[in-house]
């Protein structure tokens, strides 16, 4: 299996895309956070989409 990373800015929009409600700079530190791998932004945006700041909050990403 591989796993895909993506540009940050592309990560961003991933993000955005899944209506999370964050601000672009959180949305950036996210995507970098985690190395903007695909699979786990879209998993984390899954969980974070109806909290506000919740992946910028997220101790796993700390």
């Amino acid at each position: 299996m591989e796993i895909y990373r993506v540009a940050t800015v592309a990560g961003v929009e991933i993000l955005r895309q899944r209506q999370l409600k964050d601000s672009v700079p959180d949305l950036q530190w996210v995507s970098g956070r985690i190395e903007r791998y695909v699979f786990l932004l879209t998993q984390l945006a899954a969980i974070g989409k109806s909290k506000l700041a919740y992946m910028r909050k997220a101790s796993c990403l700390l």
